[in-house]
């Protein structure tokens, strides 16, 4: 950000950078790491800088809503902010208003401010008093409040390596390495603060930084290799790049992306990855039709549509979404009943699209949401309006968490809470198709029957034998007399 370009003189430094940093991040050219760590904005500044860069950036994300507020409720600063750049106001806002409560260096931005310091401190108040809130923290969403320090996981990509090598590279930096209990086989946790924006194995794709409860639906939905999958709302493609995985690069997964720069991200994460079996489709998974041929072979689908993000916990990552934007996760919560009204009816909408392509037999549903309207409230229309032709399966049984018990289905369905489940806030569903449960019970029948009627001639079998030889040992023992 230049002087010139903002009309700021002698402002610091590090809200320079930080605007230029938010810029990119707020227009979805790069994610929160990227635009920090690695873009070129920041390639001659020392650790020092880059830390107070990566910590005033996050921390202005979580704010952007309630800054926009203030401005709005303060008329006077608003028009004397308007020859400014947007992301500046924002760092410089955040530091003067939430922050440290004071502007580092000068400019004319700082003289603007402090121009306007009485109406925008009184706009705070009025918030807190509309909010009914404290402190500043409890200006924000709950889940922008949670300071909960989930561990780091790391999903290990077995297209390109396994995880024995992988554990044992990270166990070097990283002494307190685990093998995650639930899934041992791909997930490795990490501590909290652990560095890896700079480690090889991240750059090649051959490890994925993914919350666990992220890894649950692919898991669940479970594709056979050489299957045929459609993700429906892919991006960024950690989810896609996982049921690649899982089927071991064969088969062929249908991914959807509507947005434009959204399908660029999720191209570069199967480039990355190393995933060959993925055809990346820039369309709305709505438009699409379920009757044309290259879908007929489909039979697993995997649902995780846009929703609240209420069971996000803050973490960095998750400030903003996996596609670069804030859109979703830094809402004012002022209209939260029609958002979360607005947001099923989507949701509902992708789930009675997918049961539409005849040979799906699988859908796999999740969000990272906490609010019944968005799980199992979803699931209940979904069962009732498909007429029971689908079903749930309990998945994983060993998860000690499950749906609300006030519905019949609950105990199928799995939910994670990030205190007590060290992962973000999560629900799963998996439906069956009917028929195909039918299926599967006959065929168990028929296995066990047929297991019954083996075991039983072998019992006969073995009686006879057993009778024979009675029979021969004493005909002998007459013979010998």
């Amino acid at each position: 950000v230049s002087t010139q370009s903002t009309g700021i003189l002698k402002m610091s430094e590090v809200y320079k950078i930080a605007a230029a940093a938010l810029e990119r991040i707020l227009q979805k050219k790069a994610s929160i790491k990227t635009a920090i760590f690695n873009d070129n904005i920041n390639n001659n500044n020392n650790s020092k800088t880059t830390k107070s860069v990566f910590a005033l950036v996050s921390e202005t994300l979580k704010f952007c809503s309630i800054i926009d507020q203030v401005i709005e409720l303060t008329p006077t600063a608003k028009k004397d902010f308007l020859n400014v750049s947007k992301y500046l106001i924002y760092i410089v806002l955040y530091d003067f208003l939430f922050g440290k409560k004071q502007i580092s260096g000068g400019g004319i931005l700082k003289k603007k401010i402090l121009n306007n310091k009485t109406q925008l401190l009184s706009s705070v108040v009025r918030l807190k008093i509309k909010a009914k809130a404290r402190t500043d923290l409890e200006l924000l969403p709950l889940h922008l409040r949670n300071t909960i320090k989930l561990p780091k996981y790391i999903r290990v990509n077995s297209i390109k390596i396994d995880i024995d090598t992988v554990f044992t590279s990270l166990q070097q930096s990283f002494p307190e390495a685990q093998y995650d209990e639930l899934f041992p086989n791909f997930l490795i946790t990490l501590p909290n603060d652990s560095d890896l924006h700079e480690n090889k194995l991240i750059l090649n794709g051959s490890i994925v930084i993914q919350d666990k409860a992220s890894c649950i639906p692919a898991v669940v939905l479970n594709p056979s290799q050489n299957s045929f999958v459609i993700d429906t709302c892919a991006a960024p493609g950690n989810k896609t790049s996982h049921l690649a995985a899982i089927m071991n690069n064969t088969g062929r997964i249908f991914a959807f992306e509507k947005d434009s720069k959204r399908v660029i991200i999720l191209r570069k994460t199967i480039q990355r990855t190393g995933v060959t079996n993925v055809i990346a489709l820039h369309q709305s998974f709505l438009d699409s039709d379920p009757n044309d041929p290259k879908f007929h072979q489909v039979e697993f689908i995997l649902v995780d549509p846009s929703c609240s993000g209420s069971g996000i916990v803050g973490r960095i990552e998750d400030l903003i979404n996996e596609d670069g934007s804030s859109e979703e996760i830094n809402q004012p919560e002022a209209n939260e009943d029609q958002r979360l009204t607005n947001l099923s009816a989507f949701q509902i909408s992708v789930l009675l699209h997918a049961c539409k392509f005849p040979n799906v037999k699988r859908i796999s549903y999740s969000t990272c949401s906490i609010h019944e309207q968005e799980n199992e409230m979803v699931v209940e229309k979904l069962l009732k309006q498909t007429n029971n032709k689908w079903k749930l399966e309990k998945i994983i049984p060993n998860w000690h968490r499950r749906g609300l018990d006030k519905y019949s289905f609950g105990k199928d369905c799995i939910r994670t809470i990030p205190n007590e489940d060290n992962t973000t806030g999560f629900f799963v569903a998996c439906f069956v198709k009917a028929d195909q449960i039918n299926l599967n019970q006959n065929l168990q029948s028929k296995s066990k029957s047929k297991s019954q009627s083996q075991s039983q001639s072998q019992s006969q079998s073995k009686s006879q034998s057993k009778s024979q030889s009675k029979s021969q040992s004493k005909s002998q023992s007459k013979s010998q007399s």
